[in-house]
Order: C-alpha cells, then structure tokens, then sequence
C-alpha cells in the first residue's frame, strides 16, 4: 500500500478509536466531542489557553470553539477572563468541575494511548516521533507558502 496510504489509514482508523473510546463518558457527563477536546486541551496544555490556541492546535472551527465554549461556561465547567496585558485576549480556564472532569477524560485518553502503543519499543517510538515533528514541519512550511 505504501506509507502514504498506511498513514492515512491509521490516522481514520486512530481517530475512530479516540471517539469510541472517549464517547461513553461524553454520554456520560452530557458532553459533545468538541467540548471533550476543549478540555482535554486546556487540562493537557495548559500554557495555550485562548480560543484561537484551539483552533490552531486542534484544527477546530472557531465558530464551532465558540458555541462549544459557551456550553462549558454555562454550565460552569470552566471560565473566560481578559488577558490583564492585552484586554483583547481571552483567556480561558478550567473551574474545578471542569477540572476534575478532565483529569477523567485524560485518564481514558492515556487509555487509549496505551492502546495505541502497545508492544511499540521506545526506540520504534522516538523514531516515529521524528517522523512526525518533521512531517509537521513540511506541513507548516507548506501552509505558510504563499502559492
């Protein structure tokens, strides 16, 4: 099949397996699958705390963050503050429900990351993960290229 191929496929294939995993506690705790990410990346990456950091490192829509956003804030799972250095920034940060709710979606996430990398030796990985920063490096020099 080829690299290209495989990676593709297990990427679709990964993917499924994310959500299938991670969806009974969605049904579980009445969350959508953006809202699971959005807080599974602000408990994981705490430092990249605003909507646009989403949007950049998850591939979301913004106005789907948005709408996901307001959710949790209603339902008080987690809170927007203004940047104190720059008014025009919204930062964003888990209350303590949508904290403890995190650290429950992290742990099946590292579920399936234990799935994932199951009879994977550490040097197979370190090598896949090169592969990866330097395939994320090709894809942002292309996204960057004006042509």
């Amino acid at each position: 099949m080829g690299i290209a191929n495989d990676l593709l496929t297990n990427m679709a294939q990964s993917r499924k397996l994310y959500s299938l995993m991670l969806s009974p506690l969605g049904e579980q705790y009445g969350l959508a699958q953006i809202e699971i990410h959005i807080l599974l990346f602000l408990k994981n990456n705490p430092e990249f705390n605003t909507a646009r950091d989403i949007e950049k490192y998850r591939g979301l829509a913004k106005s789907n963050i948005s709408n996901a956003l307001e959710r949790l804030r209603r339902r008080q799972l987690l809170r927007v503050e203004k940047d104190p250095k720059n008014r025009r920034i919204n930062r964003i940060y888990l209350e303590e429900e949508g904290d403890a709710l995190a650290r429950i979606l992290r742990k099946r996430q590292e579920e399936f990351f234990a799935v994932l990398l199951r009879d994977i030796p550490e040097d197979v990985c370190q090598t896949v993960q090169a592969f990866f920063r330097q395939t994320q490096r090709n894809v942002a020099a292309a996204l960057s290229f004006p042509g």
